[in-house]
């Protein structure tokens, strides 16, 4: 008989120092809870919803940028590890994002604990080094249980890029899944 449980977990959040080049946010599981699960007889674990918020800490209307990327370390190509990506302006406020990612892990898998990363690079107003320029916050919500059974696997072998421009008008491309990471940013830097 098919077991499961739904979580929500709580928004976490990382402190963005004012570095000028990209940086990498692990989304963390605590420890303690694969082992629980465990012993309560679940076996797997499925990823649904991944939010992300990113809140700029400057003054409003000025030219600043954000692209952040939603990565699966597991893949050893860019390609392959990206899940959705997201170009906006940090002008107006804080920036929402959902992307669902819709896959299956073991909970005794060891990348467990470290492999969903967000891949970060916020540009426009240089700020002094000693200063946080920025917080991202996130929330992860998956279902536990005692089965690896699928969800429906997406019509479109495309992943969603978002740009929101200065007017926080949103405009969704989809891009392919499987495009290498130089190609990638080419689309990027040319909208």
């Amino acid at each position: 008989m098919a077991k499961e449980y739904i979580q929500a977990s709580s928004f976490d959040q990382h402190k963005i120092p004012a570095i000028f080049r990209e940086q990498f946010v692990t989304l963390e599981i605590p420890s303690e809870f694969p082992g629980q699960w465990i012993s309560q007889g679940y076996t797997h674990i499925h990823f649904g919803a991944i939010r992300l918020a990113l809140s700029y800490h400057g003054c409003k209307g000025l030219p600043v940028a954000a692209r952040l990327a939603l990565l699966n370390t597991r893949y050893l190509e860019y390609q392959h590890a990206r899940i959705g990506s997201l170009e906006t302006t940090l002008n107006y406020g804080t920036v929402v994002v959902t992307f669902y990612p819709n896959f299956n892990m073991t909970l005794d898998d060891p990348q467990l604990h470290n492999f969903l990363k967000v891949q970060l690079q916020i540009t426009g107003v240089d700020q002094v080094l000693d200063t946080y320029q920025a917080t991202l916050y996130y929330q992860m919500a998956y279902r536990v249980q005692n089965h690896a059974f699928d969800l429906v696997i997406p019509i479109t072998n495309d992943a969603l890029l978002i740009t929101v421009d200065t007017n926080q008008r949103a405009a969704c491309t989809h891009v392919p899944r499987q495009i290498p990471k130089e190609d990638f940013q080419k689309l990027l830097f040319s909208s």
